[in-house]
């Protein structure tokens, strides 16, 4: 039984669902390419952007942006995933079969927090040239290489036989999405700056409440650079027009924002910054 219709009648849906995450801008043809080679494999295929504004380059982003989408799409979607900053070197192209979905993408990274959190069912190295393209550029294997497999997947051709089954531990990782401890203080990171200036770090709302648990009278302070914050808030207008906060967004990781600001101009925010929160007592 093929890998699409082993999942229809359980919640699956019978039209494929192909869902694309680049860092291809809107400027240039690149995304209407890679959607002409699927619709010409499967032109019945839904095909969503999650989207093509990330920053060039920036792997951890794209993983924290498909890590946050991926479970909210039908069960059974291909998400094909093209931020490949060593296109055209030895990195392997992959495709890995979670526990509801399809990762399609380069073993760099990039899919990693996601598919770990679903669950690694089956890891490909793709090497048939039958799903590939004819021609083979070494600057665009989002054409040649991602879309056609994420088409032929979407057909029904079963991931072993695009290439050899590597080990679940062979894949490559990004560090996991957590924060670390340092003594009694917890100590995130930025991993993102979101379009309106917000910077999210890789601490979740429940590695924070079970590191509070552990905090006398629960009282905290977290600073970033010189700005200090001794509470969460609820709502971005908790505070006043322009003032910084912090807050648990919509993936459950805590951002630091400014109401009506850009937390990463005005407080001069990167990415790889630590946001410390320490015990007051």
């Amino acid at each position: 039984m093929s890998g699409l219709k082993r999942h229809i009648g359980s919640g699956y849906p019978s039209r494929p669902v192909i869902a694309l995450l680049t860092d291809f801008g809107y400027s240039d043809g690149y995304v209407g390419t890679m959607k002409g080679v699927i619709a010409s494999i499967i032109p019945d295929a839904l095909v969503i952007d999650i989207t093509h504004g990330i920053q060039p380059q920036s792997i951890t982003s794209a993983a924290l942006i498909l890590w946050g989408s991926y479970r909210y799409f039908p069960h059974g979607t291909i998400h094909c995933v093209v931020v490949d900053p060593t296109v055209g070197t030895e990195r392997r192209p992959i495709a890995v079969r979670t526990s509801r979905y399809t990762f399609v993408g380069p073993d760099n990274g990039v899919l990693s927090w996601a598919f770990d959190e679903d669950g690694v069912e089956l890891a490909v190295h793709i090497t048939n040239r039958k799903f590939m393209l004819p021609f083979l550029s070494q600057t665009f294997h989002g054409r040649d290489v991602f879309a056609p497999v994420a088409a032929h997947i979407a057909t029904g051709v079963e991931l072993k036989e695009l290439g050899e089954e590597v080990p679940n531990s062979s894949l490559k990782r990004l560090t996991k999405l957590s924060a670390k401890r340092r003594g009694k203080s917890l100590i995130a990171k930025v991993v993102h700056i979101d379009l309106f200036g917000n910077a999210i770090t890789n601490l979740h709302i429940g590695q924070f409440e079970r590191w509070l648990k552990n905090v006398a009278q629960g009282a905290w302070r977290a600073r970033i650079g010189e700005v200090e914050f001794k509470m969460l808030s609820t709502a971005y207008a908790d505070v006043p027009v322009g003032e910084p906060l912090i807050i648990f967004n919509s993936y459950g990781l805590l951002e630091v924002a400014v109401n009506c600001g850009n937390a990463a101009r005005e407080i001069n925010i990167s990415v790889g910054d630590e946001l410390v929160i320490e015990p007051l007592k």
